[in-house]
């Protein structure tokens, strides 16, 4: 996305230290990952996270709150220069979640057509959260919408693949998770030792390619 076509971020106020900079429309989440990393370390800013289509910032007790929107404005417009092309992840799928019957059920499909219709889809890494590693994946097909399950699992079994809502997700390690469990992906999703150690990142492309049973 062009610097001159970025949609106007709107600033509000949220409590007296917290300013929640939102795009008037849905941006790629690499655009705010670069602006939360530029913002963190200026003067006044104790950090800056984002999810969703929101970064906020925790400020400071002396901060300029006036001189600060003014920069935030600024760095908003130059935060996709030197922006890398989105990377594409193709990743192995074993489509045999604990779920995929159920879901095929609720959405009026056979398996084979949940399968077809996830595996033929692309996603896009729109934020990490969660668990360390855990990417939501922005593009779900509308036919395979659900909300979450009634009743939550305790254990998620690590490299579990999930759809709720409008999006999926690759469960990085063993946690609770209310999400339809539709697959697994044997590729190691979260490594802390790693310089990089997500394997998803912001604005990173998804596409899931179904495996046989070895």
């Amino acid at each position: 996305m062009a610097a001159e076509s970025l949609p106007k971020l709107h600033l509000h106020q949220a409590g007296e230290r917290l300013v929640e900079c939102t795009p008037a429309s849905p941006v790629n989440g690499s655009q705010l990952a670069a602006f939360a990393d530029a913002v963190r370390p200026w003067p006044g800013v104790i950090d800056a996270l984002y999810a969703g289509n929101t970064v906020s910032l925790w400020l400071t007790l002396d901060a300029n709150l006036k001189q600060l929107q003014a920069q935030l404005h600024s760095q908003w417009q130059a935060s996709t220069e030197g922006q890398p092309a989105p990377r594409l992840h193709t990743l192995p799928v074993h489509y045999d979640g604990a779920d995929l019957q159920q879901v095929a059920s609720s959405c009026g499909l056979s398996p084979e057509q949940v399968i077809a219709l996830h595996s033929g889809a692309r996603y896009t890494v729109a934020w990490l959260g969660f668990l360390p590693g855990f990417a939501y994946l922005e593009g779900l097909p509308e036919a395979l919408r659900l909300p979450r399950r009634d009743t939550p699992r305790v254990r998620v079994p690590a490299g579990s693949l999930a759809i709720a809502g409008s999006q999926s997700a690759l469960y990085p390690s063993e946690s609770p998770g209310g999400w339809h469990l539709i697959g697994r992906c044997d590729l190691a999703l979260f490594d802390p030792y790693s310089k990089s150690p997500s394997l998803l990142q912001p604005g990173d492309l998804v596409s899931f390619q179904p495996v046989g049973e070895s």
